[in-house]
């Protein structure tokens, strides 16, 4: 479990044991969420779409109805248990399928080798966890509930915007627990045949409410998690469309929440974005105080190029930006709150073709040079 590539709260990489269990084979959709709250609106609202917009209480109220409806008990999987299903059996690789990262969209949307529909959905899963940023340094072996208490709870998936760099079986975030976000969805796991305990999972008032029972339609679909894995993933099984999420971004996004830095840390903000050119080069200044952390890297299809300012704070007048650019093969630069805390701030440079890129740090700030 986990990951020494990523990021420090996505590792160390551990051991860990599950029993077999079984999981939605995709998120819960809005059809089968709406059974449970009638005109519950998500921010794609097709019926078969996976359901957004619901807190993490909200989504284990939906569990004990559901199981209460069809005799099941169904729950929010644990973090060790998400992982290991998504994974497919295949440890130790970036993706259900591998490591290859081209063509991820289709791919991620494929079945994997426990017939479970993985991280292609553009979309952040609640967990059942408590989330600490250093809770894999200490995670028990044997079936892992993550910590004991917290003030934000676990979430898995990610994929913004198609970027298979945030969309990787370890990838790791995490939110308030009364966070409603069109980012956010969830699937089950299946505990047992056996109707659920009252202390353990109690029912909801709101079930008490005139509401269709679950019975009325197919529970949702699960897939077997064994505790004998498949060697290698089979051929991936076409998945149906799915209905695409909108590219549109918030201005925070749900992330890994680490230990605070210390008072006497020094402060780090960007504080201004402008670009420079000519149809041969472009420069991207960055203007800023503090220490920047500053991570890239380049994506194609189509062609842009991604820089993480981590460690700093978005003041600029705008906190969600765009600069219209046509110059030198760059089409445009976007800005944003990647993620509010730790913070990042993540640059796109959007481009007609592959373009070089460097990054040369200044006292106050950096600029990057690009050209064919």
């Amino acid at each position: 479990m986990g990951s020494s590539k990523g990021h420090s709260w996505e590792g160390p990489v551990h051991t860990v044991h599950t029993e077999s269990f079984q999981i939605t084979v995709s998120p819960i959709t809005n059809s089968q969420y709406r059974e449970f709250r009638p005109g519950h609106k998500s921010a794609v609202d097709a019926e078969d779409a996976p359901v957004t917009g619901v807190n993490w209480q909200e989504a284990r109220d939906y569990a004990a109805w559901l199981s209460v409806g069809t005799n099941r008990r169904f729950a929010l999987p644990t973090e060790a248990r998400w992982e290991r299903a998504v994974r497919g059996g295949l440890d130790q690789h970036d993706y259900p399928w591998g490591d290859d990262r081209s063509g991820t969209r289709g791919r991620e949307l494929a079945k994997n080798g426990f017939g479970v529909r993985a991280v292609g959905y553009n979309l952040w899963e609640w967990t059942s966890d408590w989330y600490a940023a250093d809770y894999f340094s200490s995670s028990p072996k044997e079936d892992p509930q993550g910590p004991p208490e917290g003030s934000f709870r676990v979430l898995r998936g990610g994929g913004y915007r198609d970027d298979p760099a945030s969309a990787t079986t370890y990838t790791r975030g995490s939110a308030r627990p009364d966070t409603r976000s069109e980012h956010i969805t969830f699937r089950l796991m299946e505990i047992s045949a056996e109707p659920p305990a009252v202390s353990e999972t109690p029912r909801p008032p709101a079930v008490t409410e005139a509401r269709p029972q679950p019975a009325a339609s197919p529970p949702p679909q699960v897939a077997a998690v064994t505790t004998a894995p498949p060697a290698t993933a089979p051929a991936p099984t076409p998945a149906p469309a799915p209905t695409p999420v909108p590219e549109k971004r918030p201005q925070a996004t749900p992330r890994p929440t680490p230990a605070p830095p210390a008072a006497t840390a020094s402060p780090a903000a960007v504080t201004a974005i402008d670009v420079e050119g000519s149809d041969t080069d472009v420069t991207v200044r960055v203007q800023g105080t503090g220490t920047l952390g500053v991570k890239s890297f380049a994506l194609s299809n189509p062609n842009r190029i991604v820089i993480d300012v981590s460690g700093a704070q978005m003041k600029t007048p705008r906190k969600i930006g765009e600069i219209p650019v046509a110059l030198g093969g760059v089409n445009k630069v976007r800005y944003a709150l990647f993620q509010p805390d730790p913070p990042v701030i993540r640059i796109v440079i959007d481009s007609d073709r592959p373009l070089k890129h460097l990054i040369e740090t200044r006292s106050d700030g950096f600029v990057v040079q690009l050209n064919p």
